[in-house]
């Protein structure tokens, strides 16, 4: 088998292709955004897609919402915001923030899909209950997620509860089910 060099380009090529982003870009400091602001605590961790970035009004689809305890950067001003709402419909927490651009490549012929705009965002919301979260472009609702009245339950199958377990690996299984029908992801600490 070949080292790690035979399958990566020689160093004249990679230092060229360097040169060339710098030369048309400028250093990869002077391009990257730097964050000076951090948010430390609960966040709620908010991420999906605004399809077809022409339309009006655009639509958003939302990826499942985590909470976390963790510092993160705090999201440079965008064109759109994020509010996450209380069961009062008062906001508890709102982030500004912009999408990353997807652009889909298309062999010739084929047609060009309209682009898509992906984002990820940490809203810091502390102890606040939250209920609604929605995400607007100059003042437009683009879409909500609403909090679901029926939280999903978890059953633990294995190990049985109260074994003590002293071997390095353990199987865990679990059921977990949902009323209102909802796809379930989980995460496992």
């Amino acid at each position: 088998m070949g080292s790690p060099q035979d399958l990566w380009t020689s160093a004249h090529a990679w230092d060229l292709l360097i040169d060339g982003f710098e030369a048309t870009f400028g250093t990869a400091s002077a391009i990257t955004p730097q964050r000076e602001h951090t948010s430390a605590g609960r966040h709620l961790i908010v991420c999906g897609a605004i399809d077809d970035l022409e339309a009006d009004p655009q639509t958003v689809r939302f990826d499942p919402v985590g909470v976390v305890e963790a510092t993160f950067p705090v999201p440079a001003e965008g064109s759109y915001a994020l509010h996450v709402l209380d069961d009062d419909g008062e906001v508890v927490a709102t982030t500004s923030f912009d999408i990353e651009e997807l652009h889909a490549r298309v062999a010739p012929g084929e047609q060009e899909p309209p682009d898509t705009g992906m984002f990820v965002v940490p809203v810091p919301i502390g102890d606040a209950a939250y209920d609604r979260i929605e995400v607007e472009l100059a003042g437009d609702a683009l879409g909500v997620l609403t909090a679901s009245d029926n939280a999903p339950t978890v059953d633990l199958v294995a190990p049985q509860a109260g074994s003590v377990q002293d071997q390095p690996t353990v199987e865990v299984v679990w059921d977990a089910t949902d009323d209102d029908g909802d796809a379930l992801t989980s995460v496992v600490r």
